[in-house]
């Protein structure tokens, strides 16, 4: 009996409906059980709140959302003031339909707060409460927040914000669909966010919590205690200092993973969520995945390494016109094919491995296909 089958179900309805967005599908997944919150960035219209609309709607759970600016004020998230019971010396707000009785939320454009709306969700993302006003504080239901961004704030913004920003635990970077065949689907696809709401399977109450509480009892060992330590050595080494807060939340999700993949013991391959949090600047990303995969999964590192590869490679031929179209053409079609060889003849030992190398051949298929159409017009 498969204790998250049917989180397992909507995970594979996401991956269908929404294109090339796998490493967050995956990390919404986490999040829920691990009860943590998600930084995605990228331009409006990349299925941002799609994700989470859907994801709210199969799990049954309140779902709250605002875009933020400057002129915000508490009331925006907590609600009017309850003047009634203010004349009666009780200072407290009317919550219906806020932020305040949230349980999965959407923050689009989640850096043009001013200082009081930050402090606010400062507390509420931490503490899943709000003191305000010197009464009893507000209890928050809060459980997942995914705060969208199209840009990071200025590096003095940033330090301001540091606090801030160590609450959104799992950051991602989105951009338009690549793809060629998968924005053919898109556009063929279902578009209608009701109707997709209403698709999406759903997931009993009962399991859900049956994952959260799985999640909390997940062992540490020290194996996966002492590599942790090594990642964070590596990060030092690089320049990439992070607080002790985050690495230690870090192991939520890593909890959260072997729950997922229903162990109740984390192992190595679970690290690999760190790729995810051990960065500020997208520009850090890259070396934060090379760390941890260095650490935690070799293999994934050796298909993420060729995938690079192969991505350059193609967009160095794609890029020529002319007669340095063809002679690139050909150069990168045989470097596309020994890439592919190599993806062969890997083995990961690991179900997530084998998914990313599955992912990681298709790509190199779909750039052979595009290299060989556009600079040698050969179509397959």
């Amino acid at each position: 009996c498969n204790p998250v089958k049917n989180l397992k179900a909507l995970e594979r309805f996401l991956l269908t409906h929404v294109y090339e967005r796998e490493d967050v599908i995956r990390g919404l997944m986490l999040a829920v059980g691990a009860k943590v919150h998600i930084l995605v960035l990228g331009a409006p219209g990349t299925a941002k709140s799609q994700m989470l609309r859907i994801l709210a709607a199969a799990l049954e759970k309140r779902y709250w959302s605002k875009q933020l600016n400057v002129q915000l004020t508490k009331e925006e998230f907590l609600g009017p003031i309850d003047i009634p019971a203010y004349k009666a010396g009780q200072y407290r707000y009317i919550t219906t339909d806020t932020l305040a009785e949230a349980e999965i939320a959407f923050l689009d454009e989640i850096f043009k707060a001013n200082g009081v709306v930050n402090n606010l969700l400062l507390e509420i993302l931490n503490e899943r409460e709000a003191h305000v006003g010197g009464g009893q504080p507000i209890k928050v239901p809060l459980e997942v927040t995914l705060a969208a961004s199209n840009e990071l704030p200025t590096d003095e913004e940033a330090r301001e914000q540091c606090a801030f920003f160590d609450r959104l635990l799992l950051r991602y970077r989105v951009d338009y669909i690549k793809d060629d065949d998968k924005f053919v689907q898109m556009l063929l696809g279902e578009d209608e966010l009701d109707t997709l709401m209403a698709m999406a399977p759903r997931v009993p109450k009962d399991e859900l919590a049956a994952y959260q509480e799985a999640v909390k009892n997940v062992v540490i060992p020290h194996e996966v205690a002492q590599a942790v330590r090594a990642i964070r050595a590596k990060m030092n080494a690089e320049g990439l200092r992070f607080s002790d807060r985050r690495y230690k939340h870090g192991l939520k999700v890593v909890r959260a993973s072997a729950a997922y993949d229903g162990r109740d013991t984390a192992n190595l391959s679970d690290l690999e969520i760190y790729r995810h949090i051990l960065w500020d600047e997208p520009s850090q990303a890259p070396t934060a995945a090379r760390i941890v995969l260095e650490v935690a999964d070799p293999i994934l590192q050796e298909i993420e390494e060729l995938l690079l590869e192969a991505q350059e490679i193609s967009e160095a031929a794609l890029s020529k016109q002319g007669q340095d179209a063809t002679a690139f053409g050909v150069e990168a079609n045989a470097k596309l094919k020994e890439i592919a060889k190599q993806l062969d003849s890997l083995d990961p030992g690991t179900q997530r491995g084998k998914e990313r190398l599955a992912d990681a051949k298709t790509r190199v298929q779909t750039a052979l296909k595009e290299v060989l159409a556009k600079c040698l017009g050969i179509a397959l």
